[in-house]
């Protein structure tokens, strides 16, 4: 059976300064490289090795890629970065913290958004200069502008999100390619809400810790059939708990 890696971005500056970070490019903290590192670590001393890492295009996943990857003695190994593993775009929450977005939108909307599957943000202005598209960073992306959103929910995240898995990811899984994913808190949502099966409900309360390999042994559907612990099986899959800003 074929074995995925995923791995959350160690803490970035945004986690650090509870931001809604979304798209926002912000890089890791020392912390949060060193927790990436130690993911590293802890994969290599058992044994793991990878074909191919698949990262979003935005700074802190690519880092944690090439952190994991440098630790593991294997920094040459390139790395496939598609913006549709980016994080949840945050609309008009984008680069604000905590305290900014209840002043702004109120507590209830906020609570709300953060706890539906279906509620998206208010979204951005297409001109404003948070917007994707206007960001240089997308300005060589071959797809339509209005591919690149304004603002997301969950459901839209996970509408990006696995197109892209069964398109990029999924085939080379099934070629037996040893594959690591290092995106966000949200992409990854997404992705394991698709290969356990998840219901929208239990897909938002996923808790996904920053820095620590999530490991799956996948079937020829590529569904997951366990989902293992460095050393150990696990015994459950996910079980979840509370949301905080991504």
């Amino acid at each position: 059976m074929t074995r995925l890696v995923l791995v959350r971005h160690g803490q970035s500056v945004g986690n650090n300064e509870h931001r809604f970070s979304g798209w926002t490019d912000l890089g890791l903290t020392e912390k949060g490289a060193e927790e990436s590192r130690q993911c590293g670590r802890l994969l290599a001393g058992a044994g793991y090795e990878f074909d191919t890492c698949f990262t979003s295009v935005l700074a802190r996943s690519v880092d944690a890629g090439r952190h994991v990857l440098d630790a593991m003695g294997q920094s040459e190994l390139p790395l496939t970065r598609s913006w549709r593993l980016n994080e949840r775009h945050f609309g008009a929450l984008q680069g604000l913290n905590r305290s900014q977005g209840v002043r702004k939108f109120g507590l209830l909307k906020i609570w709300r958004l953060q706890r539906s599957y279906t509620i998206a943000p208010p979204a951005l202005d297409e001109d404003d200069p948070r917007s994707p598209r206007v960001d240089p960073l997308y300005t060589q992306i071959p797809v339509a502008g209005k591919d690149l959103p304004l603002g997301e929910s969950l459901e839209d995240t996970y509408a990006r999100v696995i197109p892209y898995w069964e398109s990029a990811i999924g085939p080379e899984l099934r070629e037996g390619r040893r594959i690591l994913i290092a995106a966000h808190k949200n992409s990854l949502r997404a992705l394991i809400k698709h290969i356990e099966g998840l219901s929208d409900r239990d897909a938002v309360h996923l808790q996904i810790v920053t820095g620590q390999p999530i490991i799956y042994r996948m079937d020829s559907d590529l569904r997951a059939v366990e989902r293992l612990s460095i050393g150990k099986p696990a015994r459950k899959f996910f079980r979840f708990i509370g949301i905080s800003p991504a």
